[in-house]
């Protein structure tokens, strides 16, 4: 979840988010379910939070243990039974854990996110010396008056990264909380996510983990003022401050039920709905001519590059391209080309026209690659089937460009391919945005999917 976005959120949207959550795709709907789930955690309901998280690991909602969301349920779930006092199920892979395990559990995470915390990320450069003079760091200071803020600068980035490297160094060799309240008093001065006028200042990495440095040592001194204060803050940023305890259980007891507003009768609302989930998980749609000439026309539009339609293929086109090819290709594309004979300034390549299309295979550089694929290295179909923003572009199976389609030119090493390995009950072949940089490709259900992902 991109936590900036808390502020944002609202109890009153739960209802629509759970309205979502019945009717999208698997893929999209667990995202959405687990961005809900963080924000009842934020508004202090922790058994509640807990109960959302539950269900991303079973029935309807369980999430691939390769997709990123997995990891995020296996950083949530042990906390929060450490939070409620309760053992911790087991899920996925994860072996269930006594209480008593999962307070070896949570201090052992606690003691690794703290060595990676402290740890030397620029181990190549002279480490700084934390003495700077007065009139240097009145230049760094940020003003109250926000009309007076020109932005960052690079002395202000070197700068905080110095006051990182100092305040883990003090951690790291000698524990010397005293040292890091100097450097992080140093921080506050010169960095605009302390002023409550800045609102549109988000921590970056650096600042983050500087917070998170923050927390720790505020807790260090018992000083929960400013330990509240820097979670307040490091909330925007991510939730790992949920690693130490007792800043988590600030959490549970409130501290940032203004942030979202969501009450209990929202949130137990919000589960009870989404328990009657009725998922169609591939719709029927198939795009017709005038439904490809409407999404076009607004391609033209809304891309950076100049793009613009051509005129339709006639039917005796469509059929020799069939001939050609010695396959029958799905009715939908057949109604992109009667819309429009290839598209010029797709995102980013030329979408082919009739005369153009062709098997991959028939690109004389790629076919030495293709035949070195090895298949044991291929994703299963857990991981394979797994669409949207949280598939694995690694898992494609690149085996399956031996058959496809090539449907646009090659970019850089970036094409457009149809999949005829893989068909749905459309008749719909699988649609690649294949990539050299990403080693991969984002795949989607259908051609048209994928157009109207980009639109």
């Amino acid at each position: 979840m991109n936590y900036r976005y808390l502020s944002s959120f609202k109890g009153s949207q739960l209802p629509e988010s759970a309205e979502k959550i019945q009717s999208l795709p698997l893929e999209e709907a667990t995202p959405l379910l687990h961005d809900s789930c963080i924000a009842i955690l934020v508004s202090g309901h922790i058994e509640l939070a807990y109960q959302g998280f539950l269900k991303l690991t079973e029935g309807d909602f369980k999430v691939s243990v390769h997709s990123p969301l997995a990891n995020s349920v296996k950083f949530f779930i042990p906390n929060l039974c450490y939070l409620l006092k309760i053992p911790c199920p087991s899920f996925f892979s994860e072996p269930a854990m006594s209480f008593t395990e999962l307070e070896a559990y949570i201090s052992e995470a606690q003691r690794k996110y703290k060595k990676s915390l402290f740890s030397e990320r620029w181990s190549k450069t002279k480490m700084p010396t934390g003495e700077w003079d007065e009139l240097f760091l009145e230049q760094m200071t940020v003003s109250d008056d926000k009309t007076k803020w020109t932005g960052s600068s690079p002395e202000k980035a070197r700068l905080l990264v110095d006051l990182l490297r100092l305040a883990c160094k003090s951690g790291r060799e000698q524990q010397n909380w005293q040292e890091i309240l100097k450097w992080l008093a140093i921080f506050e001065r010169v960095s605009p996510i302390f002023k409550p006028d800045y609102h549109w200042c988000v921590a970056d990495y650096i600042e983050a983990d500087l917070l998170s440095i923050g927390i720790l040592t505020h807790l260090h001194f018992g000083d929960m003022e400013n330990v509240d204060r820097y979670i307040r803050i490091k909330a925007s940023h991510d939730l790992g401050f949920l690693n130490f305890p007792k800043a988590a259980e600030r959490i549970a007891k409130g501290l940032l039920e203004d942030v979202t507003q969501v009450s209990q009768e929202q949130a137990q609302t919000f589960l009870a709905a989404i328990d009657k989930k009725n998922e169609v998980s591939i719709s029927g749609f198939v795009p017709q001519v005038e439904d490809w000439k409407e999404l076009l026309e607004e391609l033209t539009t809304t891309t950076e590059e100049p793009s613009f339609l051509k005129a339709g293929a006639t039917e005796e086109e469509i059929a020799e391209l069939e001939r050609r090819l010695n396959t029958t290709l799905p009715l939908s594309y057949k109604n992109f080309l009667r819309a429009s004979n290839g598209f010029v300034g797709y995102p980013l390549n030329d979408l082919y026209g009739t005369d153009q299309i062709k098997w991959f295979i028939e690109e004389s550089e790629r076919a030495d690659f293709i035949d070195s694929i090895d298949e044991e290295d291929e994703s299963d179909d857990e991981e394979y089937f797994l669409y949207g923003e949280h598939q694995d572009t690694l898992s494609t199976r690149e085996r399956y460009m031996a058959t496809a389609l090539q449907i646009s030119n090659d970019e850089d090493g970036n094409v457009y391919l149809l999949n005829p390995e893989i068909i749905d009950a459309r008749n719909e072949w699988e649609a690649w945005d294949y990539s050299d940089q990403l080693v991969g490709a984002i795949r989607y259900r259908s051609f048209w999917e994928m157009v109207k992902e980009t639109d």
